[in-house]
């Protein structure tokens, strides 16, 4: 019998979708996931397995519960540039995402992406 999981998952999964959104996938430490959640990095790979089980599981979270779009687009910059190329999950969930930044927005997702990009590149990622 499987044991119950010990946390909220979905409020762990938005914790982990914020980390993934402001640091980048590869610029995003396990033990900045394990801050952030206040999980033991055993909870955390039980629970998704790997840190690309993490960022699938939290970036489809993020955009089903229809979260910050910020965040989302944020995600989305994410997947494009460092994920999708090697994750078809993660592909997948982009479509989901560019169709719910779309209904919550009244300007063009490549506009909003684009933002996003010139944004981290004024900025860099905050370490």
């Amino acid at each position: 019998m499987a044991r119950s999981r010990d946390f909220d998952e979905g409020e762990t999964l938005v914790r982990v979708g914020e980390v993934f959104a402001r640091f980048g996938y590869a610029g995003t430490s396990i033990d900045q996931l394990v801050q952030a959640t206040g999980l033991k990095r055993g909870s955390l790979y039980q629970a998704f397995a790997s840190k690309a089980g993490l960022f699938r599981n939290a970036f489809r979270h993020l955009v089903e519960a229809g979260e910050d779009p910020g965040v989302i687009a944020d995600l989305v910059v994410v997947a494009y540039w460092e994920r999708a190329s090697a994750d078809q999950t993660v592909r997948s969930v982009l479509d989901s995402a560019v169709s719910r930044l779309e209904r919550l927005h009244d300007r063009p997702v490549a506009e909003i992406v684009f933002d996003r990009l010139s944004r981290r590149a004024r900025n860099g990622q905050e370490q």
